[in-house]
């Protein structure tokens, strides 16, 4: 429910800039012609935007190298075997 009242907000915030920055009156039936094309033309740009900024993230390694795992067991096997040592 948090996700869809987000997103409401979100849109209609976008819809209010849009009104105050280009002074248009939502009466006027040109300036609601203005008002539906800005705003497409917004929400296209901002759709396009996140879906990059997705498709970026899906592209990064999030695992760790196995070479690097290697050398982090070598080195707690090593620190365990002169933990034990010094008993």
């Amino acid at each position: 429910m948090r996700i869809i009242t987000f997103l409401a907000v979100f849109l209609l915030f976008g819809a209010f800039y849009i009104i105050s920055e280009k002074n248009l009156y939502v009466t006027n039936n040109e300036d609601l012609s203005t008002l539906k094309a800005s705003y497409s033309g917004w929400l296209f740009s901002a759709v396009k935007g996140a879906a990059g900024f997705v498709g970026q993230v899906v592209k990064m390694e999030w695992l760790p190298d196995v070479k690097t795992e290697e050398v982090v067991n070598e080195t707690d096997n090593i620190n365990s075997s002169n933990v034990s040592g010094k008993s």
